[in-house]
């Protein structure tokens, strides 16, 4: 994260709410919400405290449960802790794309 983003922890906020605000600023940044059926998705991996974050736009979010993004962060995160990288990120892309077909 950057320094600006660490120097706001000791205002009551905590780091995972300092990595969420970084993936959403990201997901804003990188225009991913930019797409004809608002369905972009952004997998942030904040490789330093090892926390993943999931940024869907609101075409997907209506139709998509906090709770199943949640469930593939989990997924990821158990495939990552077992050094299984690739597989853990190949895996969630498909989730995300079959979810993206299957919803728009």
């Amino acid at each position: 994260l950057p320094m600006s983003y660490l120097w706001r922890l000791g205002s009551n906020v905590t780091l995972a709410q300092l990595i969420r605000q970084r993936a959403v600023m990201l997901f804003s940044k990188l225009r991913i919400w930019d797409t004809e059926l608002n369905n972009g998705v952004l997998i942030y991996l904040q490789l330093a405290e090892r926390a993943i974050e999931i940024v869907a736009d609101r075409g997907l979010s209506q139709h998509i449960s906090p709770q199943e993004w949640q469930a593939m962060t989990q997924r990821m995160s158990a495939a990552f802790a077992s050094s299984r990288f690739e597989d853990g990120l190949t895996q969630a892309l498909e989730e995300a794309c079959a979810l993206q077909t299957q919803h728009s």
